[in-house]
């Protein structure tokens, strides 16, 4: 079974534009959380790459970029 890439909340934060402070925030549910996956490893928090990928894509699609 292939391992999911998962990537830290400062590297989301870098692609995505919003402050690691924003990703933190909806992740602890006082935001609207995006359709990512999070995986919790002790205090470490890690997002899935292929759905913030697929998250950004379709925000591109819809603002006809």
């Amino acid at each position: 079974m292939l391992q999911p890439k998962l990537i830290s909340v400062k590297e989301a934060a870098a692609m995505t534009g919003m402050s690691q402070q924003w990703w933190r925030s909806a992740i602890a549910g006082r935001k609207p959380m995006p359709p990512v996956r999070v995986v919790r490893m002790g205090k470490s928090i890690r997002l899935h790459l292929d759905d913030l990928e697929a998250w950004i894509n379709q925000a591109k699609e819809q603002n006809g970029k």
